[in-house]
């Protein structure tokens, strides 16, 4: 199986599950923007922090955050500098499947 049938089974099975609702009380930053979103948005800036990104990776990519806590910490590094540069999260993930892979 390719990376990429990996990733779309792993796709296909998260959204059987589902996400839960966004409320007030739970996932919303200070300025009412959802967390997620906030971390996004925050990105490219220079306090865009490794554990920002961790955090966003876990809440919305648990598979793929199990993946990357595997990863060596060189490999976690070049992919939080990849995120911090603007990849896009599906780009991200592919490579975190694609660094597993070659260790």
């Amino acid at each position: 199986m390719s990376a990429d049938d990996y990733l779309s089974e792993l796709d296909a099975e998260a959204n059987k599950v589902g996400t839960p609702p966004v409320g007030s009380t739970t996932g919303e930053s200070d300025a009412g923007k959802p967390a997620a979103a906030s971390a996004e948005s925050d990105r490219s800036s220079p306090q865009a922090s490794r554990e920002a990104f961790e955090g966003l990776l876990k809440k919305r990519y648990l598979g793929s955050y199990g993946f990357y806590q595997k990863l060596p910490e060189r490999s976690r590094q070049e992919v939080f500098e990849e995120y911090q540069q603007g990849a896009d999260m599906d780009q991200l993930r592919r490579k975190i499947v694609n660094r597993l892979l070659q260790h």
